[in-house]
């Protein structure tokens, strides 16, 4: 597996930054408890697969967390 490359980190930022900022407008005008706590959760497992995928990941590691630790 390749590694993840500063420019594609930058596209990764970005495209969370949009989403974040669109589901917010969403939030906003609609103005539902229900609608909040779902977009809540939903923005945060994108984060955490920013996280796990792109932050966490070193050079020359290429598994998953849990399928590694097995081995």
């Amino acid at each position: 597996m390749r590694n993840i490359v500063l420019q594609d980190k930058f596209a990764v930022v970005v495209a969370l930054a949009l989403l974040t900022g669109f589901c917010g407008i969403i939030v906003w005008f609609v103005a539902e408890p229900d609608l909040t706590i779902v977009v809540a959760l939903c923005l945060a497992l994108a984060y955490y697969d920013f996280w796990i995928s792109v932050l966490r990941r070193r050079s020359g590691d290429e598994g998953a967390g849990i399928a590694r630790q097995r081995r």
